[in-house]
């Protein structure tokens, strides 16, 4: 008797490593898409014919931002998503910190910087920390605007679940090493 394929029942969860960013991901591209719905002057542009239009070298036409939109005819909005919640932990810090280097680096670089308008997208739940006196708040704040964003409550559940998953596999991790 040959037997058929086997059946298996999935859960509605899905089991993901704890330092899976999947969940981030999305919802930084439902950011960035509600973001140019809200403001329809923007209008998307790629960025290798914005990289191209600035006259950037090839080291910057690769560092592709996750949004760049044209506003008006003069200015090119180039945009970092970053889509966490909760207390800023060092890696959290780093990864904001390498956002705003990229967009602080891509203006001076680029011939027609006044045209450029550098910002980081983040969730209004950030802002606070964000406008903090430190030198790490005010370096960023110097390198790119940021730009706070209000999440939905699907969003922000996402991205509460998925940092209680990351944190969780950091604890699992600690244990194994002691």
């Amino acid at each position: 008797m040959i037997a058929g394929p086997r059946r298996t029942n999935f859960s509605t969860t899905i089991e993901t490593h704890p330092s899976d960013s999947t969940a981030q991901g999305m919802v930084e591209r439902a950011i960035l898409e509600r973001l140019g719905e809200e403001h329809p002057e923007w209008r998307p542009i790629e960025w290798r014919l914005a990289a191209a239009e600035l006259g950037l070298s090839s080291v910057w036409q690769k560092a592709k931002p996750d949004a760049v939109w044209r506003n008006g005819p003069d200015e090119l909005i180039v945009a970092e998503c970053y889509a966490r919640v909760g207390s800023l932990k060092p890696g959290h810090r780093r990864k904001l910190a390498m956002d705003a280097l990229k967009l602080l680096a891509l203006s001076h670089h680029c011939p027609a910087a006044k045209r450029l308008r550098c910002v980081i997208i983040v969730p209004e739940e950030l802002r606070k920390q964000l406008e903090r006196d430190g030198w790490f708040c005010v370096a960023l704040r110097m390198a790119a605007e940021i730009m706070p964003i209000a999440l939905s409550d699907v969003e922000r559940k996402l991205l509460t679940d998925a940092t209680e998953r990351q944190a969780d596999g950091q604890a699992r991790a600690r244990n194994r090493k002691t």
